[in-house]
């Protein structure tokens, strides 16, 4: 069995421990070997280990690490949607690259300090609600729907953490979001301009607004809609915004960096002349 396989091959006979730490995440044991010079475990080895757990228990407790969030950072940092971690009175414990964004924008959200404020009065009591049940056997994800200005809109999803804190994922769309548009194009076989009224209509939410931010006349964005409508399969606007979402990519386009020059003159191909006399 197991002392065949891991203890009599290193002249192990015995061993005893017990638990020091214990948390939602796991368990830290303490573990003692004795050899077969020392022999068994008796009363006296015991009576030892049982002054020794607590001393131990005391020094985690002081010195206990933070525990590591660095993976979950690093994948919020890659989301293009704004995230902020949060805790129940609304501290801002971390924000990725695409949060400081849309705080720069100022139309839906702020930080006064270290406290994080959301414009709209009814997005905001609703969240300080959600934020103070956080905790509770009960506590689940759900959305607030958020108010950027008097025509635009996102929404909130709020996600529960450990120890009272909560990630919000903020979802949002742009005209200029080409990663949707070229996917739509490519899976439904939308023209270039169809796929910008497809964003549109999900953006603004009606035919006068994209017509007008599209700088297009009613009549032609109608006439866009019906063959998106054909092509896709939708029969309603908001199928439409369902679908831009669900094509959206969460994630970061990574960052592209020109070459050096030297880089791209070695790379080139040698001129014709050059090469016909090379051979």
């Amino acid at each position: 069995g197991a002392y065949q396989r891991w203890m009599a091959p290193f002249g192990l006979a015995d061993m005893i421990g017990g638990v020091i730490h214990r948390s939602e995440t796991g368990v830290c044991l303490f573990v003692a070997f004795r050899d077969a010079a020392a022999g068994l475990a008796d009363i006296e080895a015991k009576r030892r280990l049982d002054a020794l757990l607590p001393h131990l228990a005391t020094a985690i407790a002081r010195h206990k690490p933070a525990s590591d969030t660095s993976a979950l950072v690093e994948l919020f940092e890659e989301l293009t949607s704004p995230v902020l971690v949060v805790d129940s009175r609304m501290r801002v414990v971390h924000r990725n690259r695409s949060a400081d964004e849309m705080l720069g924008e100022g139309d839906a959200l702020a930080i006064f300090g270290d406290t994080l404020t959301v414009r709209d009065p009814h997005a905001r009591e609703a969240l300080e609600r959600a934020l103070a049940q956080i905790g509770g056997a009960d506590a689940e994800a759900f959305a607030i729907m958020v108010k950027r200005g008097e025509s635009r809109c996102c929404v909130m999803h709020v996600l529960p953490l450990s120890k009272g804190l909560s990630a919000l994922f903020m979802r949002r769309l742009a005209l200029n979001s080409s990663d949707s548009g070229a996917v739509a194009a490519g899976v439904f076989g939308l023209t270039a301009r169809e796929s910008s009224v497809l964003l549109a209509i999900a953006e603004v939410g009606g035919v006068p607004a994209t017509a007008r931010a599209l700088g297009l006349s009613e009549g032609t964005v109608k006439g866009y809609l019906k063959s998106i409508f054909q092509k896709t399969g939708a029969t309603r606007q908001a199928d439409l915004v369902k679908l831009v979402l669900a094509l959206e990519s969460p994630f970061r386009a990574p960052e592209r960096h020109p070459l050096p020059t030297e880089t791209l003159i070695s790379a080139s191909p040698a001129p014709l002349e050059r090469r016909r006399s090379a051979s």
